[in-house]
């Protein structure tokens, strides 16, 4: 694919002042005193612009250009952009440090490639999951008029970063990497997303993966936040439907034993999707087709736990039979004999016929 051969072209060093049409893949931008490490992939001639926010705070996978090979769904330029506080291996959300609300540089050097390419704010389109979803909401009511594809995205931070412990949060790192004090009131704004609530311009399609506590949590702060009722039957299998005139939410609830459910996400092609349908707005159509995607996504997952969790079974017995043959011993009589489960299973179904 084009966008993966160019991963490793020269990056070339540029303010963002100074960006013209004629950059492109990767390039390290400078806003003011903040460095972006981004890859700037240029499509077909549609006026649009996606940007896609780097989710893993990991030195190891550094710079991180998540979705980028996404590029080849959308139309026009896809910006892919990594959170200056990578260093730190912290999940800070894009939030930035006490010195830099860095939101604020995003906007700066998006505006700067809108002003270039001649982009229409309601041709922006801001993507991501997990702290990427957070970063494009926040995108989102920056900038009025654009359009937010958010996967698993949290409003109330302050919460999710004081009782979450593992991907990197926790409140003592998330306070060493950003100088940002969660129980300062002088940081509330910063911590809760309400201006979701308020903004009436740009069109947010949310996805909430509710099966993990956390998320579930999150999206019904959403509705707190929106003023809109919340019932326990929104939250048993999934939901679709307009929160208010700008806002689609569709929630799953989606067991994965393997990982938190928090990292069940639309792929490629249902985000692609699901991004036309916030522009056109729903249809009866619609929901059928994510009807679809419920049930597609909870047998992928369903069967990715088991896929593992057999092939870890069988790895375990390949390992033990190399052990085993090493000792040069042989197994005493009876070990290893009892059948899983599944095995059972297909045993009696044999012993039926």
């Amino acid at each position: 694919m084009q966008t993966a051969s160019k991963l490793g072209s020269k990056t070339v060093s540029v303010d963002y002042r100074y960006l013209s049409a004629d950059h492109q893949h990767r390039l390290d931008i400078m806003v003011d005193d903040v460095l972006f490490k981004s890859f700037l992939y240029k499509g077909n001639d549609v006026k649009q612009l996606n940007v896609f926010f780097s989710v893993h705070p990991s030195l190891e996978r550094y710079p991180s250009f998540d979705r980028i090979t996404w590029a080849r769904f959308y139309d026009g330029l896809s910006l892919s952009i990594t959170d200056m506080l990578y260093y730190t291996n912290a999940s800070t959300f894009w939030l930035g440090d006490k010195d830099h609300d860095l939101p604020k540089y995003v906007l700066k050097l998006v505006k700067r490639i809108m002003e270039v390419h001649n982009i229409p704010v309601n041709a922006v389109n801001f993507i991501g999951d997990s702290k990427g979803a957070t970063a494009s909401v926040i995108l989102g009511n920056l900038l009025p008029g654009s359009n937010v594809v958010a996967i698993n995205p949290v409003y109330d931070l302050k919460t999710w970063i004081d009782a979450k412990k593992g991907f990197g949060t926790g409140k003592n790192r998330f306070q060493k990497a950003t100088g940002i004090m969660i129980d300062d009131p002088a940081n509330d704004k910063r911590l809760h997303i309400r201006d979701i609530a308020t903004n009436k311009e740009t069109k947010f399609f949310l996805f909430h993966s509710i099966n993990d506590e956390f998320d579930l949590y999150q999206c019904k702060v959403l509705r707190e936040y929106l003023n809109i009722e919340s019932k326990d039957e929104y939250y048993k299998t999934y939901f679709l439907g307009n929160l208010t005139d700008n806002i689609i939410l569709f929630s799953a609830n989606i067991p994965y034993v393997k990982d938190t459910p928090h990292h069940i996400y639309l792929d490629e092609y249902m985000t692609d999707y699901s991004l036309k349908v916030l522009k056109r707005g729903l249809t009866e159509n619609d929901y059928s087709v994510y009807r679809i995607i419920f049930f597609s996504l909870k047998k992928f997952y369903a069967l990715k736990d088991s896929t593992i969790k057999e092939s870890l079974l069988k790895f375990d017995e390949d390992e033990k039979e190399k052990t085993d043959d090493q000792k040069g011993t042989q197994l005493p009589a009876g070990q290893n004999t009892e059948k899983s489960n599944s095995d059972k299973a297909e045993q009696k179904k044999s012993e039926q016929k």
